[in-house]
């Protein structure tokens, strides 16, 4: 009893302590973040760059996570990392775990495509690797044949990661520095978001699916790194303040302060309104400038704190709160209630009627969440939550039937318990390799591809065909051929025996021809010579 008696005013100094460091007007931007992202989503036509409220929760994620590593090396001349891990734990397992558990036992219940590579999905849940588990698979974040009921996880995993590695490079840095008020962590961080910028402009290339520039940690870590250098410089600052400065330079640093965070909220209400995910200048700046912009809205902030109380009040506050607890459920709540309501159709543009069963499933679920589960690990730790879970349980302030009460009470966590884990492995077996449309995609390839090995077939056989008649016919046309040689060989025999005996007959006649002239000119000489004599015996006489 002692011991609890004294545990109870430190725990509260603890939450008392944590409230004082807590910056007004976060929440407001944590909850205009998730609405952005959650319309994207939902209602992707009316907000088309609305993913950039991912971008948002870096930057505040960077800023606040760096702020608190100083701020505890500030007070207590060093930082604690098992209790900053501690603390991180309580505040993401508890929801991840319950979104993870009951989304996916939901969708044992449904079955089909909302299964595809659910076992994937859960070892990157549990090991903080979604976002690589998704790059290896060649999932594309855009992919509208695969409705992966935990794509939303990608970022919360680069946080992760985050979180895991940088307190071990801050302490390092706040340490080697040896003063808050060194340059060098502010070097380090804007050295490391400039190397991950210039990482994802040199690796996406335009035209192309931008998923594994988007969802990478070395290309995706600018946000974080720009606001832990933000945290940087807001503690050097703090740090390095000496005497009041005049009141015109005050002026005029809440001037340039007022003036850039106005303009960063302006570009970043721009950016929602036009800059699209698949878009070149996106991922060659565009997100850079988000997360720059980023970081004017939360120095505003930091540094006008009754602008931030008037901004962080009733449901934005709310909201804010809970925005964690809403981006978790939003999607696999969606992926479910669209495939439920019709499919693929209703993934790629839901109705109105989607829409809204999806939005309250989520407003209940991540409230109850927030209050049954979230908060009561945050404040009471993981053993203080069971402890209290237990005496709900034990029904301890039941004054009548309390045995019945505890014995429906335990009967029940046991059930539940029981049940979710069942669907969770029921749908783990039942998860099939592919999405139905997948699925019919690829049997009218393999249809298309034997059709068109038939048609090759039919082809190859017709030429065959083809060059056999060609042969054929140049065979016929060589025996032709050969037959006209051969009769042209007769033909020129004939002609030269022929010839032969043309010439022989013209000899022959030239040989008569002769004999017949000499005939001739011997008749003519004896005609004469009988014509002589005749005149010399008439001239006798």
């Amino acid at each position: 009893m002692t011991t609890q008696v004294q545990a109870r005013p430190a725990r509260i100094a603890r939450i008392a302590r944590r409230s004082t460091d807590r910056i007004l007007g976060l929440d407001a931007l944590r909850a205009v973040a998730v609405v952005a992202v959650v319309a994207y989503h939902l209602v992707p036509g009316a907000l088309p760059g609305g993913y950039i409220g991912v971008d948002v929760f870096f930057v505040v994620s960077g800023f606040l996570i760096t702020t608190l590593l100083v701020r505890e090396r500030r007070r207590k001349g060093h930082v604690s990392l098992t209790g900053f891990w501690t603390r991180r734990a309580r505040r993401i397992l508890p929801a991840l775990g319950l979104t993870v558990l009951v989304c996916t036992a939901a969708a044992a219940l449904i079955g089909g495509d909302v299964l595809v590579g659910i076992a994937r999905q859960l070892i990157g849940a549990a090991t903080f690797t979604s976002n690589w588990a998704d790059i290896a698979a060649g999932a594309s974040y855009s992919a509208g044949l695969t409705p992966t009921l935990f794509a939303n996880l990608w970022s919360l995993a680069v946080e992760e990661q985050f979180y895991l590695l940088w307190p071990l490079c801050a302490a390092a840095l706040v340490a080697t520095t040896t003063r808050l008020r060194s340059r060098v962590p502010m070097a380090v961080a804007g050295t490391l978001a400039l190397a991950s910028a210039l990482t994802m402009a040199v690796l996406y290339v335009p035209g192309s699916d931008p998923s594994r520039v988007y969802l990478g940690t070395d290309t995706h870590a600018f946000g974080l790194m720009l606001g832990a250098l933000l945290a940087f410089a807001r503690e050097r600052r703090a740090a390095t303040r000496g005497p009041r400065p005049p009141v015109v330079v005050r002026a005029s640093r809440r001037l340039v302060r007022w003036v850039l965070g106005l303009a960063g909220a302006a570009a970043l209400g721009w950016a929602a309104w036009t800059m699209a995910w698949d878009s070149t200048v996106t991922y060659r700046g565009g997100l850079v400038a988000v997360s720059v912009a980023t970081v004017a809205v939360i120095n505003l902030l930091a540094g006008e704190q009754r602008l931030g109380g008037m901004i962080d009040r009733g449901p934005v506050r709310w909201i804010g709160v809970r925005s964690y607890g809403i981006y978790l459920w939003h999607w696999p709540v969606f992926v479910l209630v669209a495939t439920v309501a019709g499919g693929q159709e209703h993934l790629a543009s839901p109705g109105w009627g989607v829409v809204a069963v999806t939005s309250l499933i989520t407003v209940v679920a991540s409230s109850w969440s927030y209050r049954y589960v979230e908060r009561p690990v945050m404040t009471l730790g993981y053993r203080g939550a069971c402890r209290q879970l237990g005496r709900w349980m034990a029904a301890t302030r039941e004054r009548a039937g309390a045995r019945e009460v505890a014995l429906r009470r335990s009967s029940t966590v046991l059930a539940v318990v029981a049940t979710v884990a069942a669907l969770v492995a029921l749908g783990v077996l039942r998860a099939p390799a592919q999405t139905v449309a997948a699925a019919q995609i690829a049997e009218g390839e393999r249809i298309a591809a034997a059709t068109l090995a038939a048609d090759q077939a039919q082809a190859a056989e017709d030429a065959a065909a083809a060059e056999a008649e060609a042969a054929a016919a140049a065979a016929a046309e060589k025996l032709a051929a050969a037959q006209g040689k051969k009769d042209k060989a007769a033909a020129e025999k004939a002609a030269a025996e022929k010839a032969a005996a043309d010439k022989v007959a013209a000899e022959k006649a030239e040989k008569a021809k002769k004999a017949a002239e000499k005939k001739a000119s011997k008749e003519k000489a004896s005609k004469e010579e009988s014509g002589e004599a005749k005149a010399r015996r008439a001239a006798r006489r």
